[in-house]
């Protein structure tokens, strides 16, 4: 896997744990993921804070080479299409066990290339 989707899976994965950590300090973990994702989406103020909160964190995770305002899109494009494609089931596992489950890991791999800019210039290997 390139460095740039280790660093967007990371990010993701990070922000979710954030994301639940902040909101859920509640009940089990089921309880806790339909508390944020009523209808099994999250709710759109959490959305809202999940997206800003982790184009800041992936903005931090910038390789040398890539241009800030394409780096900004992907990053946008990874947390919006992440917080869509997060499950209720799979907020209750990372809620429980601080870990991703193998289909959410699958899922954000699988959505790197859709969000990298076609121009995007090739980082620089060393």
């Amino acid at each position: 896997m390139s460095r740039l989707a280790k660093v967007g899976v990371a990010v993701l994965i990070v922000g979710v744990i954030g994301l639940l950590v902040s909101y859920l300090l509640r009940p089990s973990p089921a309880e806790q993921a339909k508390q944020i994702m009523p209808d099994g989406k999250m709710a759109p103020a959490v959305r809202a804070n999940f997206i800003a909160s982790f184009i800041q964190s992936c903005m931090e995770q910038r390789p040398g080479g890539f241009p800030m305002e394409q780096f900004r899109s992907y990053c946008a494009c990874m947390s919006e299409k992440g917080a869509d494609a997060i499950t209720s089931d799979e907020a209750a596992y990372l809620a429980a066990s601080n870990t991703p489950p193998q289909s959410l890991q699958d899922k954000l791999k699988s959505l790197v290339p859709s969000c990298l800019p076609a121009d995007l210039p090739k980082p620089n290997q060393n």
